[in-house]
């Protein structure tokens, strides 16, 4: 939906992912295939961050992109977690699911981290 917003509803044959977007998604592609477990790691990073500094970046991108509606940032709106509550309880299960499979060693960074675990 963000990118029909943005380039029409043709955007798959008016923009391409840059090599390196490919190569993430090729890599998540192969991970899914292999040991799917590890992607648990790219949840936590994708929904935990975009539950928590996501929401500052839609408002800031909102506010430079004067968008009036959801239109243009729904990547980082939650309907399932309307709530404060329900994305606190869902954090809270996410690192759950971490320590049960053996993962959060391999994902919790310390707060200076910038860069998100590898997969």
């Amino acid at each position: 939906m963000v990118l029909a917003f943005f380039y029409g509803d043709n955007w798959r044959e008016e923009i391409a992912p840059l090599p390196t977007g490919q190569i993430y998604v090729d890599r998540l592609r192969e991970i899914s295939n292999t040991n799917p477990v590890l992607l648990i790691a790219h949840a936590y990073t994708r929904y935990l961050g975009d539950l928590s500094g996501g929401q500052a970046l839609k408002r800031i991108v909102r506010s430079a992109l004067k968008l009036q509606t959801v239109q243009g940032t729904e990547f980082y709106e939650f309907e399932q977690l309307p709530t404060v509550e329900a994305k606190l309880a869902f954090k809270g299960w996410a690192i759950w699911l971490l320590k049960a499979v053996g993962l959060a060693h391999k994902v919790v960074m310390p707060p200076q981290s910038t860069t998100a675990p590898k997969l």
